[in-house]
């Protein structure tokens, strides 16, 4: 009999294929477990932005085109001279028009109610590890570097290490350890400690310390909980587990899930 819940006990494999999905679910689950924790002043809330091209400017979108033309890449043609415009289309080779969306990145925010921001909770993205990786390292410096708290969730094994540890730590420990998620807490108040959390895929996920201001008590943010409410928020048992999940697990794991797959119903 199929499992309705995640079968493992840490993260499930092939989430890495519906992440635009599962992102969205995690960051609803974090909200609704630290939201009841957090003192009475504070709040946390979900932001979105939007980047230009692979490290353009990111900015919040406040406005949307929605005039029809616009979604297939195609300007509303206006011209002051119809003839002049004949005059140009005779000229000109026609382009294959190539719609690039802009990037979106959704992270998690705990501020005041006035408005000032306390600590940030960035749930890494595909995208962050590729083509916006530069403009992401510079974003998270800016934030440390003014005193707001950075929590990193690593929840990807495909990609480069983007998390905020000094590179020769992880040359050494990558080479020594095989973790295949990584969660790190860059407090604002303390800018030359990293609290690092690495787990395996047969491992549960941490529960960690989530800063606040200088002199208030952390709060405990069960990521594993997390995954497996956002887990069942999406319905995710329903999502076919029989091929490889990408990139593809070692001969020893793929054994390891698949006994646990065939023993919750996944596979026959």
């Amino acid at each position: 009999m199929l499992t309705r819940r995640n079968p493992f006990p840490g993260m499930d494999p092939w989430l890495e294929e519906r992440w635009p999905d599962f992102h969205h679910a995690l960051m609803n689950a974090i909200r609704q477990r630290i939201g009841p924790a957090l003192p009475e002043d504070l709040m946390i809330s979900a932001e979105e932005g939007i980047t230009i091209g692979q490290d353009g400017p990111r900015a919040r979108p406040d406005l949307s085109i929605t005039e029809e033309s616009w979604k297939t890449g195609v300007a509303p043609k206006w011209s002051p001279d119809d003839d002049a415009e004949a005059a140009l289309e005779s000229l000109v080779t026609k382009p294959v028009l190539i719609l690039i969306p802009p990037v979106k990145h959704r992270w998690l925010e705990i501020v005041t109610t006035s408005g000032h921001l306390v600590t940030v909770i960035e749930i890494i993205s595909p995208t962050n590890k590729e083509g916006g990786r530069e403009a992401y390292q510079r974003k998270r410096a800016d934030l440390v570097r003014s005193g707001v708290s950075v929590v990193e969730l690593d929840l990807l094994r495909a990609g480069r290490l983007l998390v905020d540890v000094p590179a020769e730590w992880s040359l050494r420990y990558l080479a020594e350890n095989r973790p295949d998620y990584i969660t790190c807490v860059s407090r604002g108040s303390v800018e030359d400690r990293r609290e690092v959390y690495p787990t395996t895929l047969r491992e549960r996920l941490p529960t960690i310390r989530v800063p606040l201001r200088p002199g208030e008590r952390d709060i405990a943010l069960d990521i594993q909980a997390a995954v497996n409410d956002a887990y069942d928020l999406g319905q995710y048992w329903k999502r076919d587990h029989h091929h490889e999940p990408l990139p593809p697990l070692s001969a020893e794991d793929h054994a390891w899930t698949d006994a646990i797959l065939r023993e919750n119903g996944f596979r026959a």
